[in-house]
């Protein structure tokens, strides 16, 4: 209950969106059955939704990971980081 809001009050929410969003690619990529999982879900936080170089960051680490894992990966955006950051959200999610 303590690391995520002080992640966020230091400003380091998106570095760590990219190392999970980064680790969980690598853990679908390495499973011996990819078939075998269905949907993994990775809470992004609102710093990262209202920041344009992680939106680059992710496409960028998704188009590389290739569709059989884009399939399986759920981002989900909290309706207060989109309503916080209406515009940039709306451009993420496209």
């Amino acid at each position: 209950g303590a690391f995520l809001p002080a992640a966020e009050r230091f400003h380091m929410a998106t570095r760590i969106d990219r190392w999970v969003l980064k680790r969980a690619v690598q853990q679908i990529q390495d499973m011996p059955d990819i078939n075998a999982l269905d949907t993994l879900c990775i809470n992004l936080s609102g710093q990262s939704v209202g920041d344009r170089a992680f939106h680059r960051h992710a496409i960028a680490a998704l188009t590389e990971a290739g569709s059989a894992v884009c399939r399986r990966i759920c981002l989900e955006i909290t309706e207060t980081a989109a309503v916080t950051n209406m515009a940039d959200a709306a451009i993420f999610i496209e």
